[in-house]
């Protein structure tokens, strides 16, 4: 689907070349990727935060913000490496440098996953539901949808038999379903809402992004918030299960004109797609160098 997605985007784009005339709005362009790049790193910092709780969660124990936040800007970058699963294996070489086992940061990776698949899926119903519903029922066949819950499920049941065989299962048993059962429900639901908030302002505001980016390479000024922003949140939900897509790169952009085709030109709305992509990409590579280049004065000051 990554291949398809990126050779959908440059078949488009350059069929349409001579169309857009991004060029005669450079300057405000340039200045939006600035800007977002930015704006951008405090939603690196809430998804940052959100991975923090997630794990003293799992842990039942305060962290190290400082040593949270290396890592996680580190495995940040990883997310562009092909396989889409980079960022999680980076996090858990790292694993020990935090006190946590291999093991129990692996299931936090699965919480986390889990947990973020389920509040955007929400979001995107709440906010673009027919839109969803359209998008999946016109572009996806039946046949798709049974292959995919039949390999989901022989999955399921080759990793609960080979997890019967090693030490895993024991420590599943006695650890983690131990400590999840003994975990007030209070506690679980100030634990999701806080997920929820970071998550759902994390959408927002990469979504408000789009909407200006958007703006600013059609030249127009009614383009809707309203239409955009679920839009953006469904692309980004589907890049993000997507298997193999590193960060969701072409299947997002791909989604995203699919959606708004019948709004806007898909021609602008991938290069306004790609543009943003621009943008938080400078973020995370920003977020890294910042973040170490703070961790170096304080050692020289310290």
């Amino acid at each position: 689907m990554v291949v398809a997605s990126i050779g959908y985007i440059a078949f488009t784009l350059y069929g349409a070349i001579g169309e857009i005339a991004i060029l005669d709005n450079i300057t405000h362009i340039l200045m939006l990727i600035a800007t977002f790049s930015l704006v951008s790193i405090i939603a690196i910092a809430a998804i940052g935060y959100a991975w923090k709780l997630n794990l003293e969660f799992l842990s039942n124990e305060n962290l190290n913000t400082n040593e949270i936040f290396a890592i996680f800007l580190r495995a940040g970058l990883s997310k562009y490496l092909p396989g889409n699963v980079m960022q999680y294996v980076t996090r858990n070489l790292y694993a020990q440098k935090i006190g946590i086992t291999q093991t129990k940061m692996a299931f936090g990776s699965v919480l986390e996953v889990g947990l973020v698949a389920i509040i955007s899926f929400v979001l995107a119903l709440v906010l673009g539901r027919e839109v969803l519903f359209g998008l999946l029922f016109e572009y996806v066949q039946v046949w798709t949808y049974i292959a995919g819950i039949s390999g989901l499920l022989v999955i399921v049941c080759i990793a609960a038999f080979l997890l019967r065989k090693t030490k895993i299962a024991l420590y599943v048993k006695e650890n983690i379903i131990k400590q999840f059962s003994e975990i007030k429900p209070s506690k679980f639901i100030a634990f999701f809402l806080k997920m929820t908030a970071l998550v759902t302002y994390s959408h927002i505001a990469l979504g408000v992004m789009f909407f200006f980016m958007l703006r600013a390479v059609t030249g127009l000024s009614d383009i809707s918030l309203l239409v955009v922003l679920p839009a953006y949140i469904i692309a980004w939900f589907i890049g993000f299960v997507t298997p193999g897509s590193p960060a969701g790169i072409g299947v997002k952009e791909t989604i995203l004109s699919l959606l708004l085709a019948g709004a806007y030109a898909r021609e602008y709305v991938l290069v306004a797609a790609l543009l943003l992509r621009v943008a938080t990409v400078l973020a995370d590579i920003l977020a890294f160098a910042l973040y170490y280049l703070y961790q170096t004065i304080v050692k020289v000051r310290g």
